[in-house]
């Protein structure tokens, strides 16, 4: 069962919320799942899903969504990493210029309190009893099964392989929306860094277009594009 983005940015959010770190820039509630849900409603439910996951009865690898503690996203991503997972956890690299002219580089976490990892269900299993791994998230929008549990997330590989691929780019900044965004038809950008991407465009109010990757129905990735660098699909 896949779950829908807009419900990972809603416990993402209560995550945030709940840990004192209230700078959601990042993680945004779509209005659809507001309206339809109710958000303070959802927290609470959301919030204590720890033990209502359903496994996945499949020897095939797909990508699931660790939920770890704020602000230890990349030493978890390396713990990991040093045991042989696939893990990834989307990062930009930004620059700060200070009053004196300096320049600082840091890393801008995209979603934090989120990391992606490629496992099998057995493998997942091993997981998630690991002391810095909190619990993998789960699709509340999936069919409950006879205990009550709810089968867990899983996010579609070629959503995954797009966000790794705009992230790529280092020229283009990256930014994560929800997904209360009115899109156009289907393209394929056809030049520059990005040329292969497809996704969808929109524009804003202020009539910039941008090419935007959907994490099923989590939130949006998008970059500026100018409408010349694209075509149908």
């Amino acid at each position: 069962m896949y779950l829908s983005m807009a419900e990972i940015c809603i416990l993402a959010t209560y995550i945030l919320y709940e840990t004192g770190a209230h700078r959601v820039f990042s993680i945004c509630i779509g209005r659809q799942m507001k309206q339809k849900m109710g958000v303070n409603k959802e927290f609470s439910r959301l919030a204590g899903c720890t033990s209502c996951a359903v496994g996945i009865a499949s020897d095939y690898q797909n990508w699931y969504i660790a939920i770890v503690r704020n602000n230890t996203e990349k030493t978890s991503y390396h713990k990991l990493r040093a045991l042989g997972y696939e893990v990834f956890l989307p990062i930009q690299e930004e620059v700060s210029i200070w009053k004196d002219g300096r320049k600082k580089k840091r890393d801008r976490i995209l979603l934090p309190g989120l990391l992606f990892i490629h496992l099998t269900e057995k493998q997942r299993k091993e997981v998630v009893v690991l002391p810095y791994i909190n619990k993998f998230m789960v699709n509340h929008a999936g069919a409950v099964n006879s205990n009550n549990r709810h089968p867990i997330a899983i996010v579609p590989t070629e959503q995954v392989e797009g966000l790794k691929f705009m992230l790529g780019d280092k020229s283009s900044t990256v930014n994560i929306e929800p997904l209360n965004l009115k899109t156009g038809d289907k393209v394929r950008i056809i030049r520059g860094n990005l040329r292969g991407l497809e996704g969808n465009v929109y524009q804003n109010s202020s009539g910039n277009s941008y090419i935007v990757i959907r994490l099923e129905n989590l939130c949006c990735a998008s970059v500026r594009v100018s409408l010349e660098e694209v075509a149908f699909v």
